[in-house]
């Protein structure tokens, strides 16, 4: 019984290896035991043969740690079925609403969840679209920078260093050329578009805010807010040719180039400034709302938007008798304009309300209000002591403004507070986020959401707040393990969760057994069952052959060879009867092999007929 233990103690200790190999994923470990499994116990019983009659005990041994392998076996398939990956949490949080809807949003350093947006440098202002290249830029005021986006796949493409304090950007899309304002250098950065380099620096007036380009007649005009003038350069020369004095501390410029006249609004004065590109002289002056702040025009239907900071309202001007001809309540705090010749659309930012007011240009009313991020309310910034200061300086100096592509219908807006670029869906007008898809490790399963196969590593854009459903489907060998990035550590498949910030969906797969594996671990230690209880047998038949091979030569020593008489030799023939007979009863029961029996049935015939010539 020791060694029948001995025996079921080496199975056991082989099953905690596989356990052990089991856990670090490495199966390739577990076939080469299997097949190192059948040479080593036929030497093991070899040896063992030798010194003890392991028949028995061999049999027991193996009846028990063949139970205790399929225990094993069947513990180990189970337990790697649904067993669990470690997924390392990220910047991100699930917000669970109920057991299959969860909310994502991106944590901000106070806790609190923040709206989708690309990500910028310190303070973005200004605002503006290259519909040709499908290039955004954004200045970042207590970053000098020049941030560009990618209008094709809504993340920050590159970073410029421009003046001190840059605020006001606008781009002619005939030569791909960037203007940039820098109120704090007075001066006028020139960006070349194909290769995102500053060219030069231009000296205009003081504390430039306001830029527009006209592209029919390259010429840029930028209002100087301290200086109470409009600078007029050159887009060929870039030298400042003229410069045209206005109303009190001008902010925002337009241009008309179907029409080539260039709006100015003048915060203190309460007006705007007309002047007709041909001379760059002032041709009329147009009272609007307290504190107008923002122009934009309809190079289509002629007319002029302005947003009165002060009023909360819009004035509608008409570019024919420069006359108003209506006035649109919105939220509070108006600052940026951009229309949308296209779709007679108006787009408004409401720094005071975070929202953007979507104004119809036929009937001048507002048809949709869209929560953006607040400009004026910043949360903390882990790391520099400065950025964590309060902020006391107000609009002008703080302002967040609006562009739009007229081409895509997408719809620009800087975000002061939270230093991102939110991006609205001018067709359904609505803030939309970029989600993309990733799988892991590649190659290995499919994503698809709300029933369309996404190809991983690839992105789409989805409107805020739109419910998705995604489902994970594995290739062979491989099972679903767990969601990560913008839904951290979820395991259910499928996943249902609501759409509201940029960020990559990741679906983590791990390896299963494949059919080969499987048939591997389970035909494997039959075999080494098979050929222990094959040696077994073999070492049973041996031995009967022995033990009769013993009996017959004994007796032919005995009683024929050193015998006298013929009742010696008729004993000896009784006695090769007796083998003959239980050699037959044992081949036919299988206890001995046809070529065991075969041996026997030989001698003993040699012998009967030695015996009776």
């Amino acid at each position: 019984m020791g060694y029948e233990k001995l025996f079921y103690n080496m199975i056991v200790l082989c099953s905690n290896q596989c356990l052990m190999i089991y856990n670090k994923v490495q199966i390739k470990y577990i076939l080469i035991i299997l097949l190192v499994l059948p040479v080593s116990a036929e030497i093991v019983f070899d040896w063992m043969s030798k010194y003890v009659n392991t028949e028995k005990s061999s049999l027991m041994a193996l009846t028990k740690s063949s139970v205790g392998y399929n225990r094993f076996l069947n513990r180990w398939l189970q337990d790697l079925l649904v067993s669990k990956s470690t997924v390392v949490p990220n910047a991100s949080a699930a917000v669970k609403n109920n057991d299959n809807m969860s909310k994502i949003g991106q944590i901000s350093s106070e806790g609190g969840v923040s709206q989708p947006g690309v990500a910028v440098d310190s303070y973005p202002i200004g605002v503006a679209v290259n519909p040709v290249t499908k290039k955004v830029y954004v200045t970042n005021e207590f970053s000098n920078t020049l941030s560009v986006i990618s209008g094709v796949t809504d993340s920050k493409a590159d970073t410029i260093s421009v003046g001190s304090f840059p605020y006001g950007v606008a781009v002619n899309p005939f030569n791909d050329r960037v203007y940039v304002t820098n109120r704090g250098s007075n001066t006028v950065s020139v960006i070349d578009g194909p290769t995102s380099t500053k060219l030069s620096n231009i000296i205009v007036g003081n504390s430039p805010v306001g830029i527009a380009v006209n592209p029919s007649s390259n010429w840029i005009y930028v209002a100087n807010i301290n200086s109470g003038t409009v600078s007029v350069m050159d887009g060929i020369t870039n030298k400042v040719t003229d410069t045209i004095t206005v109303g009190k501390a001008p902010y925002g410029v337009a241009v008309n180039p179907v029409t080539n006249k260039v709006y100015v609004t003048n915060i203190q004065s309460n007006s705007i400034s007309v002047i007709d590109g041909k001379t760059n002289k002032v041709t009329g002056t147009i009272t609007v709302g307290n504190s107008p702040v923002g122009v934009s025009t309809n190079t289509l239907t002629n007319m002029i938007y302005v947003t009165n900071h002060a009023s909360n309202s819009i004035s509608v001007i008409d570019g024919k008798t420069n006359k108003v001809t209506g006035t649109i309540t919105v939220g509070n705090s108006p600052v940026g304009v951009s229309v949308n010749p296209v779709t007679n659309k108006v787009y408004v930012t409401n720094i005071q309300s975070s929202t953007v007011s979507v104004i119809d240009g036929k009937t001048n009313r507002v048809v949709n209000t869209i929560i953006v991020n607040p400009s004026l309310g910043r949360p903390k910034t882990l790391g520099d002591p400065v950025l964590n200061m309060p902020i006391l300086v107000k609009f002008p100096l703080i302002a967040s403004l609006v562009a739009v592509n007229s081409v895509s219908n997408m719809v620009y807006v800087t975000n002061t507070g939270s230093d991102i670029v939110s991006i609205i869906d001018g067709n359904k007008d609505k803030m939309i986020v970029r989600e993309a898809f990733n799988v892991n490790p590649p190659n290995v399963g499919d994503v698809e959401c709300n029933g369309q196969p996404v190809l991983s590593n690839s992105s789409i854009r989805i409107s805020n707040g739109t419910s998705i459903v995604c489902t994970a489907n594995s290739s062979h060998g491989y099972i679903f393990s767990s969601w990560s990035g913008v839904v951290d550590g979820l395991t259910a498949n499928p996943i249902h969760f609501t759409a509201s910030q940029y960020g990559t969906l990741t679906a983590n797969f791990k390896q299963t057994l494949s059919l080969e594996q499987y048939l591997a671990i389970i035909l494997g230690p039959v075999s080494v069952i098979s050929i222990i209880i094959s040696w077994v047998f073999r070492n049973r038949q041996r031995k009967y052959l022995s033990k009769y091979l013993i009996i017959i030569n004994n007796a032919y020593d005995t009683l024929y060879k050193n015998g006298e008489g013929d009742d010696r030799q008729q004993e000896y023939l009784h006695r090769l009867d007796n083998v003959r007979k239980e050699a037959t009863q044992l081949y036919i029961k299988g206890r001995i092999s046809d070529a065991h029996y075969n041996v026997l049935d030989k001698i003993i015939s040699d012998y009967v007929e030695k015996v009776n010539k």
